[in-house]
């Protein structure tokens, strides 16, 4: 058994945007391209009917993915507790509007579902009976902003100590050990006007300690008294909310409730040190720990990149190349390593754990 790929078809959102694709042609691209066969989704970009798509929504979603032989991995569920002024939904409230889209996912053929994290832990307690009546997963998903130590983490990882075996695990985002801020974004940043100093007072206040908020407000008070245009402000909140700075190998305690993956890029710049150094570690870190769940390749860069200035299939199918090499050489490498233990030849060893 080995990690499986995929793409995520929010990397495709300004496609969407442009209101001129279907979500079936969407996916005849994605087979199509081989960006399968995994396949994870927003719910609520790719259905307008949900929580409740209706009946031909569904039927036709399950006859593509049949017949384009994708794999329906992952469904990007949400619940909005501040969609009420001034009173944050209740507990049933938010069970009722999450139980809703879980049970759209099952008929829509996905076995796992993934949640911003941060989910109040009284809501899991009791979403736990209605995964096992789905016979679903609930991931919560670890991205940029998140450090091992942020409270949402922590009161996650200590719910899932708490209720092992329990359906729920996490999607881990390489995006919170990134080795440098993506080329693309500097550019743009220094389109809108940041001047060395500012990327010189950037750098320093996105690679310091402690939650993005502080760090941003670090980097806001050290520039204090230059003129900074209102988007170029905007900007640098991207820095603090969407890239994380951190070592992948603080994040090990967390792999026995890996569930889901996703190998997130930003540009083609700068490929080698950007995206498949990290991601290479990516791969091997959960190879080595027994991964065989699925790796969705999901492209950011929307955020600041235009649709004209890049081809996002044509990036997302090199990103999904390179992923798949990625994983037959880890695969390759823990042969020779089990087989050096075991006084093997690489050979005797694939005969052995073959039979």
């Amino acid at each position: 058994m080995r990690p499986t790929v995929g793409t995520t078809l929010f990397s495709f959102t300004d496609v969407w945007r442009t209101g001129r694709v279907t979500l079936t042609q969407l996916l005849q691209w994605v087979a199509a391209l081989g960006l399968g066969p995994d396949l994870e989704l927003v719910g609520y970009q790719s259905f307008r009917g949900l929580p409740s798509p209706t009946a031909v929504e569904v039927d036709d979603f399950r006859r593509d993915v049949e017949r384009l032989d994708l794999r329906p991995t992952a469904f990007g569920v949400y619940v909005d507790r501040a969609r009420r002024s001034g009173c944050w939904l209740s507990v049933e409230e938010s069970l009722a509007q999450l139980s809703d889209q879980l049970w759209t996912a099952r008929r829509l053929g996905f076995r796992s579902a993934r949640a911003p994290l941060g989910m109040d832990t009284e809501v899991l307690d009791r979403l736990v009976p209605v995964l096992d009546d789905e016979d679903l997963v609930l991931t919560f998903e670890i991205q940029g902003n998140h450090t091992p130590d942020a409270p949402d983490v922590v009161a996650l990882v200590d719910w899932l100590r708490a209720n092992s075996g329990a359906p729920v695990g996490l999607t881990f985002d390489n995006s919170v050990a990134m080795p440098d801020l993506p080329v693309s974004y500097r550019r743009v940043l220094r389109q809108l006007g940041m001047t060395a100093r500012m990327e010189e007072q950037l750098d320093l206040a996105w690679r310091s300690d402690g939650p993005p908020f502080q760090r941003l407000g670090r980097l806001l008070a050290a520039i204090d008294g230059a003129p900074v245009p209102e988007a170029l402000r905007d900007q640098f909140v991207t820095a603090f909310i969407r890239f994380g700075p951190g070592d992948l190998a603080s994040w090990s305690h967390v792999l026995p409730w890996v569930r889901h993956a996703h190998a997130k890029f930003w540009d083609w710049e700068d490929a080698e040190a950007q995206v498949m150094v990290p991601h290479r570690a990516l791969v091997t870190l959960l190879v080595e720990h027994g991964y065989t769940g699925s790796i969705s390749s999901e492209f950011g860069g929307l955020a600041w990149l235009e649709q004209d200035e890049i081809n996002i299939f044509d990036l997302t199918k090199q990103h999904i190349t390179f992923l798949r090499s990625a994983i037959d050489q880890a695969q390759a490498v823990q042969c020779v390593q089990r087989a050096e233990r075991l006084g093997l030849r690489p050979s005797q060893y694939l005969d052995l754990a073959g039979s």
